[in-house]
């Protein structure tokens, strides 16, 4: 059978609080959804699809086979097949090699006006005020 593409909504329930409107849609449709698999951007998104309720057990030997075991939950609801890296790059002549010390450090104030993040919800970028 042919995979058909729809519109999926895009709000973020991690910035606004707000349930994400393709969990809303799902909820409402109930057992009647078109639904089979979801798709969603990041980690907060699956977690609060999975709090909803929204996923069944999967079985899944070519699954199992092809997703490692840190990439999929324990009950197999769910199955990770992507996952994003978080690089942190400096430049020496600013910050020396072993200033910066872990991720928490970053929002020393130290840094501020130093650091630039690349944007969580979207492809763009923005620096520290």
């Amino acid at each position: 059978m042919p995979i058909s593409p729809r519109p999926l909504a895009s709000a973020s329930t991690a910035s606004t609080g707000k349930e994400d409107e393709l969990i809303q849609r799902i909820r409402r449709e109930g057992a009647a959804s078109p639904a089979d698999v979801v798709i969603t951007v990041d980690a907060a998104n699956l977690q609060a699809a999975d709090h909803a309720g929204l996923f069944a057990p999967v079985r899944s030997k070519s699954l199992d086979a092809r997703i490692p075991a840190q990439f999929r939950g324990e009950d197999t609801r769910w199955f990770g097949y992507a996952y994003r890296a978080r690089v942190i790059a400096y430049d020496p002549n600013t910050i020396k090699p072993g200033e910066e010390g872990d991720y928490t450090d970053l929002a020393n104030p130290r840094f501020k006006g130093k650091i630039w993040c690349g944007g969580a919800a979207a492809a763009t970028s923005t620096t520290a005020p």
